[in-house]
């Protein structure tokens, strides 16, 4: 259905509303200028601008509670967006500050929700701040600290859970679900994302957050071992296109490594890297580095002072780490002669032993 919005530039942060109609009252800052935008769900469809006045802006258009929409700003020094239900009645926003919107009663549900999930997040890391600092201060033991946040997950952790299903059980008609699932997912595979959608409204499941993360986790089924391999399309550090393809499935054993210059775990692999690539290279091991999230010439730096002699992609528009469902570097994945997937997640020892078990096979 097409929709018609209209701008109007408000002074005062209170309105009224027509009675089909949904209107954004909003306040950015004192000082507040520019634009301010509002988008669908997708993330890209910007379906209105306004201009701030005096700090404030507005929105109306026809009513739609089955639908998300996002308020945002880009300034400089500023960067805030914030999700509501278009339902019809005056919804307040205020960029300038951390809170949900509000003034309505799907929105004010959530606001609700958000204020009850953050006091127990606040909570929970009051306790977990005063425990690490006792542990910090030599208070007590490592033993006794991991066996305290052992016990800290399981006081917190549940009274998260049962917020989020509640709240969830309670909006499963309505976009609140979509709201309470994007805030919930985190550490959800995709069978347990896919069970939770199919309680909800195709529109609600719809929601951009929740589709990225689906379209990860299923990145992540698809990438394990045993899988045949995705190409993916990047930059040697002279600025060539190069691809994944170019090394993998070419009849060699290949060793993949996904890291940043800024990873200190990462460059604590580098070492490794190094012996392996010293002993078996000359046996026929490709290895190459793939940079993700970083700068090249960091990059650049980094490979020549650490004589990081390997082949390298550089991943300049962050493809490689959603095609294969990597959500922390570093990730060392070795693909088999065909191009299959045999192992991820290889780490120091652990990669030298597998690295030295293939190619003893090998002989």
């Amino acid at each position: 259905m097409k929709r018609v919005f209209t701008v109007i530039a408000v002074i005062l942060f209170s309105t009224s509303c027509a009675d089909d109609n949904f209107e954004v009252c909003g306040k950015i800052s004192e000082d507040g200028h520019g634009y301010v935008y509002m988008a669908a769900c997708d993330g890209k469809t910007i379906l209105d601008s306004a201009e701030v006045s005096e700090g404030a802006f507005s929105f109306s258009g026809y009513a739609d509670p089955t639908e998300i929409y996002i308020v945002s700003a880009q300034r400089d020094d500023f960067s805030r967006g914030v999700c509501f239900v278009p339902e019809k009645g005056t919804i307040r926003i205020d960029l300038s500050s951390r809170e949900p919107a509000s003034g309505t009663v799907l929105n004010d549900s959530f606001a609700a929700f958000a204020k009850e999930r953050k006091n127990i997040i606040d909570a929970s890391n009051d306790e977990f701040g005063k425990l690490r600092t006792r542990f910090v201060n030599k208070e007590i033991s490592d033993e006794e600290f991991q066996k305290a946040r052992t016990e800290h997950s399981k006081k917190y952790d549940p009274l998260l859970e049962e917020l989020h299903q509640k709240c969830f059980n309670e909006n499963i008609d309505n976009p609140l679900s979509a709201l309470v699932l994007s805030n919930w997912m985190t550490f959800f595979d995709y069978a347990k994302m896919d069970s939770l959608l199919k309680l909800m409204p195709a529109q609600s499941a719809d929601y951009y957050p929740i589709r990225k993360k689906m379209d990860f986790e299923r990145n992540v089924l698809e990438t394990r071992p045993g899988n045949p391999f995705r190409n993916f399309t990047g930059y040697d550090l002279d600025g060539n296109t190069s691809e994944l393809a170019d090394f993998v499935g070419q009849g060699k054993y290949v060793l993949v490594d996904f890291w940043a210059t800024w990873c200190v775990p990462c460059m604590g692999e580098v070492p490794y890297l190094r012996y392996i690539y010293d002993e078996y290279s000359a046996k026929g091991l490709v290895m190459v580095g793939v940079s993700v999230m970083d700068q090249v010439d960091r990059v650049k730096n980094t490979v020549a002072k650490e004589k990081m002699v390997w082949n390298h992609i550089y991943d300049r528009d962050n493809v490689a780490t959603q095609t294969y469902g990597i959500n922390g570097i570093p990730q060392i994945i070795l693909f088999s002669p065909d191009g299959t997937i045999l192992a991820r997640d290889l780490r120091g020892d652990e990669m030298k032993a597998k690295i030295k078990e293939i190619f003893s096979s090998e002989k």
